[in-house]
């Protein structure tokens, strides 16, 4: 951005310090790092939608007398088994490079449902592993809990099944402990939370669901809020120290004596309590929620025209740079010196607008060419050139030039006068005589044969005659 301000004045470009030292002499910034949010958490981080969240919550609790000890949270989280996560290490002085760990690599992915209450309690985990049969070997790891569920899926992932299981699993733990005639279950649009069985069931044991708006969990969840990261940030720990071990290989028995002492350190009473209060829930207080958002700004109408007399100041805008305009040409008039004065703002006012202007054309610029980028990928064929296998992307764009020359040739064989006379439609031709314009049924070729015949027998009776 500065090099192109600096273009127009036929400046030299920056350095590659000025952005650090133009932020320190500047107070009213300063250099933090960014973080990468998906659009769609982006647009629900409004108080217009998180607001209307906390009325159904409250509402929902007055009309059903729902105790504080009797509302819930569940969800689903993922781990990839051998996989551990970047952290910050002590190493020598003198090395340039950053330290390498070797993780064991195991990429296979394990589901866990997980749910915790307000009341500072977690039930026992939901392990959903990738598979069809359950092996015994899982079940000799003798420090694993016996309250604890297993199950197992084509892709580890949850299903309608699994979420009705997982409702029993969490009824049987938590009736016990229930305070009030109802209990709370806060959850997500997940398709297996919002099946016929899973609601019957619930209406059947007075468990109150309340879906939270979508894409909002980053904000809105208790598990997600203060669980869930520490809880995979403590598992990659286990498998770091396992790979000092020179364990290299975490499989399904591996997993879950990892996971265990993951889970125990996370999901403590403290740790519980507090994702209900960070979510606002618990005690309910929307703005706990709402303060952490951050502000976007709206662009305002143009200003009413004023109605008091214009004062010197730098113009925004068109109008206001008109009314500097004609104050200056006043002031030449008046007094040399506030002229002067009013002047440099004009100036300076100018100048800000035409280094916007600039900046927008950047920008119009940068966007149009992104948009014909986009419009040449997406009008480019999507032909199959090969199944399975592997191909280099060298070979595979030989692959692709070819066939287009390919193409090419064909059409321009198949373009010429031959072409074009083969697409004309062909004449009907009668079947007797080939000719056109009539068909064998009206065809006058058998007429005139019969009319030759009968005269040919004529003369011949009236040869016999004269002898």
């Amino acid at each position: 951005m500065a090099d192109k301000l600096l273009a127009i004045r036929g400046g030299t470009p920056i350095g590659k310090n000025w952005p650090e030292r133009f932020v320190s002499r500047t107070e009213e910034l300063k250099i933090a790092f960014n973080r990468a949010k998906d659009r769609q958490r982006i647009l629900q981080e409004d108080p217009e939608i998180i607001s209307p969240w906390f009325t159904l919550v409250r509402d929902t609790i007055a009309e059903y007398g729902v105790a504080d000890d009797d509302i819930h949270n569940f969800d689903e989280t993922g781990f990839q088994m051998g996989v551990i996560g970047s952290m910050k290490v002590v190493t020598g002085s003198e090395r340039r490079t950053r330290p390498n760990l070797i993780q064991p690599g195991d990429r296979e992915w394990v589901t866990v449902i997980q749910s915790i209450c307000a009341a500072g309690y977690a039930i026992p985990p939901f392990i959903i592993y990738k598979g069809r049969v359950h092996i015994s070997a899982w079940y000799e790891e003798g420090s694993i809990p016996y309250d604890w569920k297993l199950s197992v899926s084509k892709n580890s992932w949850t299903n309608n099944q699994l979420g009705l299981e997982w409702l029993k699993h969490f009824d049987e733990h938590t009736k016990s402990r229930q305070v009030g005639s109802y209990r709370l279950l806060i959850l997500d649009g997940h398709e297996s939370h919002l099946n016929q069985d899973f609601k019957d069931y619930c209406l059947v044991r007075k468990i109150l669901t309340l879906c939270m708006p979508a894409h909002s969990s980053h904000i809105l969840q208790p598990l997600d809020v203060v669980c869930f990261s520490p809880l995979k940030l403590k598992y990659s720990q286990r498998v770091r120290d396992l790979a000092r071990r020179r364990v290299y290989h975490i499989n399904k028995e591996g997993f879950l004596p990892a996971f265990k002492d993951a889970f125990f350190d996370v999901f403590t009473y403290e740790n519980c309590k507090k994702a209900f209060e960070a979510a606002g829930l618990v005690p309910l207080d929307a703005q706990r929620v709402l303060d952490r958002l951050e502000v976007r700004l709206r662009t305002p109408p143009p200003p009413a025209l004023p109605d008091t007399p214009w004062q010197s100041r730098t113009p925004s805008n068109t109008y206001e740079f008109g009314s500097q305009s004609k104050l200056v040409r006043e002031s030449f008039v008046r007094s040399p010196t506030s002229a002067q004065e009013g002047f440099s703002k004009l100036v300076k006012g100018a100048e800000e607008m035409l280094h916007e202007n600039v900046l927008i054309k950047a920008r119009v610029r940068e966007l149009e060419e992104q948009v014909a980028e986009l419009t040449k990928r997406r009008g480019r064929k999507r032909r199959r050139i090969q199944t399975d296998g592997t191909i280099e992307f060298g070979a595979g764009a030989l692959q692709v030039a070819e066939s287009a020359s390919t193409a090419c040739t064909t059409s321009k064989k198949g373009g010429g006068r031959g072409s074009r006379e083969r697409t004309q439609p062909a004449q009907r031709r009668c079947g007797n005589c080939r000719g056109t314009g009539h068909n064998a049924r009206t065809c006058q070729k058998d007429t005139e044969e019969d009319s030759e015949s009968d005269v040919a027998t004529s003369y011949e009776g009236s040869v016999e005659d004269v002898e």
